[in-house]
């Protein structure tokens, strides 16, 4: 902060987003997990959006649940019926994200 500068709200909140970050980002190390560099602009290489939550949302679509328990088991269910090839498309992810880096977004 600028000396006289003031003290705002959005300055505490820039200061509680940034300390839950490395919470996060210490968090995921911990668990063993490694950070894959996401081009920037590309929400088709979110690795959500990407794979994992289109084949996800055609399998819910049109079901009504009653509760968040229920949806959690639908879910949970999805992902427990399909076979270990499924989560190749995730695997897949880093190559093509890289891939993306070396054109510099590029449509390849």
């Amino acid at each position: 902060m600028e000396d006289g500068g003031t003290i705002t709200g959005k300055y505490y909140a820039n200061l509680l987003l940034h300390h839950r970050a490395k919470v996060a980002l210490a968090a995921i190390q911990q668990c063993g997990f490694s950070q894959i560099d996401h081009p920037p602009y590309s929400p088709d290489l979110a690795p959500s959006d990407y794979f994992l939550f289109g084949n996800l949302k055609q399998h819910l679509r049109g079901t009504v649940f009653s509760d968040d328990n229920e949806l959690k088991s639908a879910v949970q269910d999805c992902f427990n019926s399909r076979d270990k090839n499924f989560f190749n498309g995730l695997m897949n992810l880093k190559s093509r994200c890289e891939k993306c880096i070396e054109v510099e977004g590029q449509h390849t």
